[in-house]
């Protein structure tokens, strides 16, 4: 009888949705764990200012290229933590790969699965040919070892930044590539980022050490790579001021911030008080994000 299958069938069913969440869930755990890093550095300020360049859009649009950007930062992270697993047991011991909430070999299954959607993805948004340019970068950068050299490190963390911003303005100006003018602005970021990225470098010198990986703050004497980083930060933020000119109160809420990034990253030298510098750092560029408000506004 019908009442008599749907009896019988219900609990295979109900066992069937909850192993598919339960399954959900984890993978959904772990992209959080493999991107917590760079929800600060990626996730929140991508977002930010392509929403004050892209001009007018909808929820939707902006839901498209954050998704954009999700998928190619999650390839990258993933690649990185299996390329970087010896580093991680050593620094970042609660990632998931030395935590052991997913196996190396699975998590090269899982990358491959978030490319091939990545690819599909900026296939149908028009953005085919700077997804793989992106990805090729990532490969070059993870298993082709270019991290190991500070320039290279430095240079192709600027190229991915920008790659972010173009992609997610594209998506959110449904398909129209970015104006000169907001090409202007994704370039800055990208020679800000490139010239003073290696702010998270000063955190990570055991690690880095560990694996031989060339960084500024393991090749440079402590005090130079850290008193030359507060110049950037000053001089970065003068030439945003000039470029921009922003209200007098934003103005010196950046320089503010900047003296405060530079204080902590010259007083103490300590790994764990680099872990607090690098925090000021991103409240420092998440700030500084917002002078492009002044730019989005005359685009």
């Amino acid at each position: 009888m019908p009442g008599d299958f749907a009896a019988h069938d219900s609990p295979l069913g109900l066992s069937g949705t909850r192993r598919l969440l339960d399954v959900s869930l984890k993978i959904a755990l772990l992209a959080y764990l493999f991107l917590k890093s760079d929800i600060g550095t990626v996730l929140i300020p991508v977002p930010m200012m392509s929403f004050a360049l892209a001009g007018q859009t909808d929820v939707n649009a902006f839901l498209t290229g954050f998704f954009w950007v999700f998928l190619h930062i999650l390839a990258f992270d993933i690649s990185n933590q299996v390329v970087g697993e010896h580093e991680d047991r050593l620094s970042k011991p609660s990632r998931p790969i030395p935590s052991g909430q997913i196996t190396a070999d699975d998590a090269r299954l899982l990358q491959f699965a978030v490319v091939l959607v990545a690819i599909l993805y900026s296939w149908r948004q028009g953005l085919l040919v700077l997804s793989v340019v992106y990805l090729a970068g990532s490969t070059a950068y993870n298993e082709g070892n270019c991290a190991r050299w500070w320039y290279l490190k430095s240079v192709m963390g600027g190229c991915g930044y920008m790659c972010f911003l173009f992609g997610m303005i594209t998506c959110m100006a449904h398909g129209q590539y970015p104006s000169a003018p907001t090409l202007r602005v994704i370039i800055t970021t990208g020679l800000i980022f490139a010239t003073t990225g290696h702010a998270q470098d000063f955190r990570d010198r055991e690690g880095d050490a560990a694996i031989g990986r060339q960084t500024l703050p393991m090749i440079m004497p402590q005090w130079l790579a850290r008193w030359s980083l507060s110049a950037l930060l000053f001089m970065w933020t003068t030439v945003l001021i000039y470029m921009w000119h922003p209200p007098l109160a934003l103005c010196m809420a950046v320089y503010s911030l900047a003296a405060v990034t530079a204080a902590s990253f010259t007083k103490d030298h300590s790994q764990q008080a680099d872990q607090r510098s690098f925090g000021w750092y991103l409240v420092w560029m998440s700030v500084c994000h917002m002078l492009f408000w002044k730019t989005a506004q005359d685009v």
